[in-house]
């Protein structure tokens, strides 16, 4: 997934946020629902009805939405938290657009340790995984992909400009996931050694926004990204929630989501498309330039994840199954044996 841009650099964090999300691509002003829709009732009833798409596997609908309407819901949506449902749905986007991550380029979700209780989730939904439903499951994805082209080939969109929000879950010193530190030392690296651009990794699939949502997220990506890179947005997801009339969304205001088709996941950035608010976040090791140009020498955006076997159980040594003096003959009499 190759990026450009050609947005200007902007004096200040809370001036840049503000014209980035003015020049954002709304899906609410391009593809209305509820109270954005202007009109009579049977003209947003008709446009709805073409542009809403209702997912009839309840599996891929458990995948990417709230889970409005359905019975049984097996885990939480992407549109709720990148868990489980996401697991499942960027496996089906991989197989059903022929995405093949490299050896050891896996998203970062799935090398994380799985409780107990998300363990036999994952034993009990697989059993209704067959290859026939997989294979339609896929089947329907590229439908939806189809459908969010076709809205927005209409419209005349051949790209999109976006946003995405993303913060640590700590200090740098204590953090397990240091992410959005790498990304903002990245930037101050680039800029004091003169670099335009950068690379970091991305997961198969990613939430973009074209709203002020997660303001409080100190730190802004922003992209012009190919239309044809939008897998779905939020209001062409319709949602079985029946209470709700004709206008529910099933996914998160403003949401789009984006593939990644890098084999590495890794991406480019302009630098300037990197935007974080100094006030909240100060390099405290006020590096010299030497000290940043050592940084981009020494820093590698491929993450080389292992998928260790870990829940694999073996039996203590010396338990168990044995070899019977018959056996042991025949294994003495086979490593004797010329023909060996």
């Amino acid at each position: 997934m190759q990026f450009q841009s050609d947005f200007q650099t902007l004096p200040s964090h809370k001036a840049a946020a503000r014209e980035i999300i003015a020049t954002t691509t709304k899906q609410d002003a391009l593809f209305p629902v509820g109270r954005m829709f202007c009109g009579s009732n049977e003209e947003r009833h008709l446009q709805l009805e073409r542009q809403l798409f209702s997912i009839t596997d309840d599996f891929l609908y458990a995948c990417i939405t709230y889970g409005d309407g359905l019975e049984n819901k097996p885990f939480s949506g992407f549109t709720r938290v990148k868990g489980l449902g996401y697991a499942f749905l960027a496996f089906f986007a991989q197989r059903a657009f022929g995405i093949h991550r490299f050896p050891f380029f896996s998203d970062r979700n799935l090398c994380d340790y799985l409780t107990d209780k998300q363990k036999k989730t994952v034993i009990d939904v697989i059993q209704m995984l067959s290859p026939e439903r997989v294979n339609a499951i896929c089947d329907e994805l590229l439908d939806i992909h189809q459908h969010a082209q076709n809205l927005l080939k209409e419209k005349g969109i051949g790209e999109v400009h976006l946003t995405r929000k993303i913060i640590d879950r700590g200090d740098c010193a204590t953090s397990r996931e240091n992410y959005a530190q790498t990304i903002m030392t990245l930037k101050k690296a680039a800029q004091a050694v003169g670099v335009d651009k950068v690379q970091f990794e991305m997961d198969v699939l990613n939430s973009w926004g074209d709203d002020s949502g997660y303001s409080f997220y100190p730190i802004l990506l922003r992209q012009r990204l190919p239309a044809q890179d939008i897998l779905y947005f939020s209001n062409m997801i319709a949602s079985r929630d029946a209470s709700a009339g004709d206008h529910r969304i099933a996914v998160e205001e403003a949401e789009w989501v984006v593939v990644n088709r890098s084999p590495t996941g890794v991406v480019d950035f302009h630098v300037d498309d990197i935007v974080f608010d100094e006030s909240v976040y100060e390099d405290s090791r006020n590096w010299s330039r030497e000290r940043y140009a050592k940084f981009l020498e020494n820093y590698s955006p491929f993450p080389f994840r292992y998928a260790h076997r870990i829940d694999e159980r073996h039996a203590s040594p010396g338990f168990g199954w044995r070899l019977t003096r018959k056996g042991r003959l025949g294994y003495l009499l086979k490593a004797l044996s010329p023909l060996n």
